[in-house]
């Protein structure tokens, strides 16, 4: 597994937001190797493969805790994040993960994390 990084949405999940990353997965990925199964996505872009999948914060807090305090956000302010994580671990995989997380943190008001192994 190469770097991951995540993306901090700062509004609810709902179901519109859910089908509105998976479109954007979908358009980004050509093609795409596997549907969407409930909230995981395996897609490649560019040739690179990346998985996807989106928690709830406060499923994970024991997990994301201290990145959410590094962002200055409480779970309350992030109700769930987007973790990209590239199959592959070159200079290309963290750029990607880059584009695609500042994507998403655009479309969900979100803030991304910078790529690490």
């Amino acid at each position: 597994m190469g770097p991951c990084c995540s993306v901090y949405a700062r509004r609810e999940l709902t179901e519109v937001l859910l089908d509105r990353i998976a479109s954007y997965l979908a358009d980004a990925s050509r093609p795409q190797v596997r549907l969407p199964q409930g909230r995981e996505w395996s897609i490649w872009v560019f040739g690179r493969p990346v998985s996807v999948w989106v928690e709830r914060t406060e499923d994970v807090l024991w997990d994301c805790e201290d990145e959410l305090l590094e962002l200055g956000l409480l779970p309350e302010s992030a109700p769930f994040r987007v973790i990209l994580c590239a199959g592959c671990n070159s200079y290309e995989d963290d750029e990607l993960l880059r584009r695609l997380s500042g994507d998403l943190a655009s479309m969900l008001d979100g803030i991304p994390t910078e790529p690490t192994k």
